[in-house]
């Protein structure tokens, strides 16, 4: 018989255990919702050795999907301790919710009392799609979330678009409560306002009829004609909801530690954390808005974006953001979800940025499959500077999933993409190599300048700098370096030389003119200061306008429409992407459109265009970013050497960690783009060493 021990007084480390005859339980039960069920086994077994040492069996009881993943606990715990360990997860209970009367009454039941009052009466909209207005907004957002689906989907995106319409529109519906048919054409009218009336009307039909076949999920009621949800329906999309809130809860929990650092007053306040952590998942739907509204626009005017910190500071403060946090701050920690979430925010990050992005299509457009294959299905792409670098960058990061180009580029060649690099490209990787290994055979105190890029992602994964250039041997020998760099390139990443030079030089010269004056201009700026001779600067000016020309070039053999070009320039540069307007500027109606590709409107493509069904869209990252090693200052050089000193002796995994988490450490108090940038991170990093 189960006895429930759980009380505020204290429960000994289980929360019920079984009967026994002799007051000597030897079976004991753990309740948990925790996402680190590991961890909390470990903990709760450990304890009740000290407690209950003759529990000899813990069954540990959790609403998450476990399964198989729990067998090397089972086999520690029985080999270290002796304890069977018995897992009921989600399948179990799930296995048996219907298996008899009394279960499914009971399941019911707990439903009504612990589930329908978070989501009755569309309550549910109070707490997502916050820069929506209208709640007809908000529920086909929420819908247009719980219908995307992990991984490929070769469904139409236009019928599976107004099949989650259709059931937002009937959300709280059910036999008593119908929706006759000319109401849900008024209400589709009103969620996808530029569409031909005749063609939303024709799509929102055909979604009903699909929707409410035999046995599906909406059922029609002729006498009245209208529509309701089926009960099964109704009881699904309650228990996706759920998940949906499970996900928000997840999230929340993301944002309050991306905020760490960044305010001191909030470090030590829970409370104000939170309430900080929910006025940024508001900026942050309103980051996931803007970009969903940008890269509807890209498919239909053929100009790319990249999210940035200013720009999402920016948007921040346009639309009132009115946090502790300065918008520069907030944008700081948006964007470290973005960049490195947690397994459950990932997840439910991806189906927001789909759905924020097929909502912005349908308000420009009711047939978004039509439109999304004018996105190129096949294509070339030359990557810049900007783009590879990162790649080198994430030889140094041990988590697969956090190699967010490597992943990129991987799934846009396993989607059939052929990926290019000049050798002009190839020259100044191997000169930005160079760079590296010159910083890396002097100390710190030696240096001058921020650390360049690779360099000092080999410093913050806490690596010895002393062995950079041993480590920098696998990509270039010193004899023929950038033959050494263009074949590691094509090893590991599929990445092909193709010239872009001769097409460059034999294009119109006002065109090339046009080109070459924007890059004059930037480099000029960039290198004002003269750290770098005249003669490099020219060469970097040539290379950006040959790649910029030369695809430009390409394309004179390939299709016109705004996205349906075969040949793309893919770079991070802020530069490029002004390209456009300048463009324009210069050379009027004449202008050709822009080659320029970002590798956050990339992952998108692969996400939703028609290259979907063929990558596994889990890996794609949900942002990108080169900044977060960017500007990285010397000073962290030195606190590394200190650090290295302080644990000499020891192994070199320990110092390795040591190290890397004092660097994170510094760079969390204040990141390089936040407010104030590399100054104020210096001061952090002076007030790191005396500490040390």
């Amino acid at each position: 018989m189960l006895r429930t021990t759980a009380s505020p007084s204290g429960d000994g480390g289980r929360d019920g255990e079984l009967f026994s005859v002799d007051g000597f339980p030897d079976v004991g039960f753990q309740y948990s919702v925790v996402a680190d069920w590991s961890a909390k086994i470990k903990k709760t077994q450990k304890r009740l050795k000290d407690t209950f040492p003759l529990i000899k069996r813990i069954i540990f009881v959790s609403p998450r999907v476990i399964g198989a993943s729990g067998d090397s606990l089972k086999t520690e715990l029985w080999d270290d301790h002796q304890v069977l360990l018995d897992i009921l997860d989600q399948s179990y209970f799930l296995e048996r919710e219907l298996t008899n009367t009394q279960r499914a009454a009971a399941a019911e039941e707990l439903a009504t009392r612990l589930v329908d009052p978070l989501l009755r009466a569309r309550g549910v909209v109070s707490s997502v799609a916050q820069p929506l207005t209208g709640e007809e907004g908000r529920m086909a957002l929420l819908h247009l979330t719980l219908d995307t689906r992990d991984g490929a989907n070769d469904r139409s995106l236009t019928k599976s678009c107004f099949e989650s319409l259709v059931l937002s529109i009937l959300h709280d519906s059910d036999a008593e409560n119908v929706r006759s048919t000319d109401t849900i054409h008024a209400e589709m009218g009103k969620l996808v306002p530029h569409g031909a009336p005749r063609q939303v009307k024709d799509l929102t039909e055909s979604a009903l009829r699909r929707l409410s076949v035999k046995g599906g999920p909406v059922k029609f009621n002729r006498k009245e004609d209208a529509y309701s949800l089926a009960f099964s329906e109704a009881t699904r999309i309650r228990e996706q909801t759920a998940d949906y809130l499970l996900g928000e809860s997840s999230l929340l929990k993301d944002l309050a530690a991306g905020i760490f650092g960044l305010k001191a007053a909030l470090d030590q306040s829970t409370e104000r954390t939170a309430a900080e952590a929910g006025k940024l998942k508001d900026g942050l739907e309103l980051v996931l808005m803007k970009r969903g509204e940008a890269f509807a626009a890209a498919v239909n005017e053929g100009e790319s974006f990249q999210l940035d910190n200013s720009q999402v500071s920016a948007d921040l403060t346009e639309h009132g953001y009115e946090g502790v946090l300065h918008p520069n701050e907030a944008a700081t920690a948006i964007l470290r979800v973005l960049d490195g979430p947690s397994e459950e925010s990932r997840t439910h990050l991806r189906r927001m940025i789909d759905a924020y992005t097929l909502f912005a299509f349908l308000k420009l457009t009711p047939d978004v499959q039509k439109t999304m294959f004018k996105v190129f299905a096949d294509g070339d792409i030359w990557l810049d500077t900007t783009a590879i670098l990162p790649l080198l960058g994430e030889l140094l990061v041990t988590d697969p999933t956090e190699r967010h180009y490597t992943n990129l580029f991987a799934a846009a060649k396993a989607a059939g993409l052929n990926l290019y690099v000049t050798d002009g490209v190839v020259e100044e990787i191997n000169s930005h190599l160079h760079k590296c290994a010159g910083f890396a055979s002097r100390r710190s105190s030696e240096t001058n300048g921020a650390l360049p890029f690779v360099f000092a992602t080999f410093v913050l994964s806490g690596k010895d700098p002393a062995l950079f250039n041993s480590w920098l041997e696998e990509i270039r020998g010193d004899s023929r370096p950038e033959d050494d760099v263009r074949a590691f390139l094509k090893y590991h990443f599929g990445i092909e030389r193709r010239s872009l030079k001769e097409l460059a030089d034999n294009a119109d010269t006002t065109l090339r003119g046009a080109v070459q004056e924007l890059w004059n201009e930037a480099h000029d700026r960039r290198r004002a200061d003269g750290s770098i001779d005249p003669g490099t600067v020219s060469r970097l000016v040539a290379h950006d306008v040959e790649n910029t020309v030369g695809v430009i070039e390409v394309r004179k053999q390939s299709s016109d429409s705004p996205m349906g070009y075969r040949a793309w320039w893919l770079t991070l540069d802020k530069t490029a992407m002004r390209l456009k307007q300048h463009l324009r500027e210069h050379l009027g109606d004449d202008a050709p459109a822009s080659p320029i590709l970002s590798p956050d409107f990339l992952s998108q493509i692969l996400r939703l265009g028609p290259l979907r069904t063929e990558v596994e869209t889990t890996t794609l990252p949900l942002a990108t970013q080169i900044a977060r090693f960017e500007g990285v200052p010397k000073e962290l050089l030195r606190l590394a050497e200190e650090i290295r000193a302080k644990y000499a002796g020891m192994s070199e995994f320990r110092i390795q960690r040591e190290v890397r988490d004092a660097l994170d450490s510094v760079r969390s108090h204040q990141g390089p783009e936040a407010q104030g940038g590399s100054k104020l991170m210096e001061q952090r990093i002076h007030q790191q060493l005396t500490l040390q």
